[in-house]
């Protein structure tokens, strides 16, 4: 016999908070806290404009960020041609991790999405990083494929991304607000897969260490000349959803900062016209020598000197340095690989762990640079927007790696209005002409520094 969905995720909700009473005192908690100073202070969130996507967007209608009753924040949307995900990878094992393993830190609970056949879901949410929601979701319904098992934030803000076939909502507020309204939301509807992020997850140490003994600061001789781009596929936006201005004579941006104003703008090169494009990373002009630091520890997943010559930058050998990262253990650690291009020197080998903090290079003008600084990119290998993981490689051309639909900002989204656009805005099937076909690009991006950070103002 074949249930309703609705009935197995009730069914799953009670068995859940039955065994973790904590939970339910974190979701009413949750209710009346106020939200972050950031968004609350912009009332008119519910009349945002819409933006202007392009015709290879999976998204068919974009809706409008609201709150409910709760101060939750919402957005839904309308998926073109999408029943269901492809669940395909998820139901075999990641990867294996041999390297140190970050320990999770206070204040965070473990989640886990489940489907079944049929269109059957269920979603645990418990506090504590020993408890394990997919075991006790199991107990009540074996079976199913876990589509996705982490990391959330007990009392600070998380991200929640559910997806119902063809109906896609992205919910953001403190504790267990945002995952308790959409499992409320998702009640009765079938093929559910939700994805849960903190917003703020602290892990990262400063990727550079004191150009000298006695520099009392290691960001004082350090400066910042571009941001993460949240429009790596360049859908045509306009930033006044994200409460910021267009830029004067471009209509839609092709690139947005973290606080969601457009950086593209057109520009005069040799006479003619060009529109200036972004990266999914962050450069960081510093003095050539500097140390070069592990901003956590992990293993060396690769170090080269690679030829970007095809990128006209003539015939000067870029320095890479490449290190996976994980998070607590089992089903629901969350991986992250971070990448320090544009060294002189390197002081890993490959396979090799290393500590954060620990010097792995030094800073250096090699490859595609103009000048003596680091280039900063961050991947995230678990719980993306279109799939659980997937296995981190590196290519010998493009850009380097088969990963650029898992990069994410190491600063979290802070714009004045809206929801994590690289999560949802490039849905669909892209083709950006040097990774070729990528299905349902992006994921939530995360504050993953501690206390020591760059500069991120740009």
């Amino acid at each position: 016999m074949t249930r309703d969905p609705s009935d197995l995720c009730r069914v799953s909700l009670v068995s859940v908070t039955r065994r973790a009473p904590a939970l339910l005192l974190a979701l009413t908690l949750a209710v009346s806290r106020p939200l972050h100073a950031q968004v609350s202070q912009n009332p008119s969130m519910a009349a945002s404009p819409r933006p202007a996507l392009n015709a290879t967007s999976g998204l068919a209608t974009i809706g409008k960020v609201a709150r409910l009753a709760d101060g939750t924040l919402r957005q839904a949307f309308t998926l073109k041609n999408r029943l269901r995900e492809d669940l395909g990878p998820a139901a075999q094992a990641m990867p294996q991790y041999n390297g140190p393993i970050t320990p999770v830190p206070s204040g965070y609970g473990r989640y886990c999405s489940i489907t079944y056949d049929n269109g059957l879901w269920a979603l645990g949410v418990q506090p504590g990083a020993s408890s394990d929601p997919c075991a006790d979701l199991r107990k009540t319904s074996p079976g199913g494929t876990i589509a996705r098992a982490g990391l959330w934030h007990t009392q600070g803000e998380n991200n929640v991304m559910a997806r119902c076939g063809g109906d896609l909502r992205i919910y953001r507020a403190s504790g267990g607000a945002a995952p308790k309204a959409a499992y409320d939301e998702a009640l009765g509807k079938k093929d559910c897969v939700f994805v849960i992020s903190p917003a703020k997850l602290p892990i990262f140490g400063l990727p550079y260490g004191k150009t000298t003994s006695n520099q009392a600061d290691p960001n004082a001789d350090v400066s910042v000349s571009r941001g993460y781009d949240y429009n790596v596929y360049d859908v045509p936006v306009d930033v006044t959803m994200f409460g910021q201005t267009p830029a004067s004579g471009t209509t839609t941006a092709i690139w947005v900062d973290r606080t969601g104003r457009q950086r593209d703008y057109n520009t005069s090169v040799n006479g003619k016209m060009v529109r200036i494009d972004g990266e999914a990373a962050w450069d960081f002009p510093m003095p050539g020598g500097k140390p070069l630091q592990s901003v956590a520890a992990g293993v060396v997943r690769g170090k080269r000197w690679r030829d970007v010559s095809m990128f006209n930058c003539g015939a000067d050998l870029q320095g890479e340095i490449y290190i996976e990262h994980q998070v607590g253990t089992g089903e629901y650690a969350e991986r992250f690989v971070s990448y320090y291009a544009h060294g002189s020197k390197h002081d890993v080998t490959d396979g090799a762990q290393v500590t954060r903090g620990q010097k792995i290079g030094e800073v250096g003008n090699t490859g595609c640079s103009s000048g003596n600084h680091l280039h900063l990119g961050v991947f995230r290998t678990t719980n993306l927007s279109g799939r659980r993981w997937y296995t981190f490689l590196l290519t010998p051309g493009g850009y380097g790696v088969n990963g650029i639909h898992g990069t994410i900002d190491p600063f979290g989204w802070g714009a004045p209005q809206h929801i994590d656009p690289w999560a949802w805005m490039a849905l669909g099937d892209r083709d950006d002409g040097i990774m070729g076909r990528i299905r349902d690009p992006g994921a939530f991006s995360i504050d993953l520094w501690i206390n020591a950070r760059p500069p991120s103002t740009w």
